[in-house]
């Protein structure tokens, strides 16, 4: 059976917030290149373009641009905002 609507919303959300995460691991190693920083803000743009909550995906769309600059303490902080979220 495909999944729902909402579903899929959450599967989003979930993808944004894995993502971040990784981030968040890869930064603690300091192995940190600007490749993995595109990539990453990039794969969070995705889901935020998917996702229909406008405030987590406000949120997501700003933290893939903090994630793209390198600004960890920013990130740090909507990751926390974001967690408030309901999923």
């Amino acid at each position: 059976m495909m999944p729902t609507y909402d579903e899929w919303q959450v599967t989003y959300k979930e993808t944004a917030i894995r993502e971040i995460q990784k981030y968040f691991r890869i930064y603690e190693i300091g192995n940190v290149s600007e490749a993995i920083l595109e990539a990453g803000s990039a794969r969070i743009a995705q889901q935020a373009e998917r996702i229909d909550d406008s405030t987590f995906a406000s949120l997501l769309e700003q933290i893939g641009r903090s994630l793209a600059a390198n600004d960890i303490q920013d990130v740090r902080n909507k990751y926390y905002e974001l967690e408030q979220l309901p999923i």
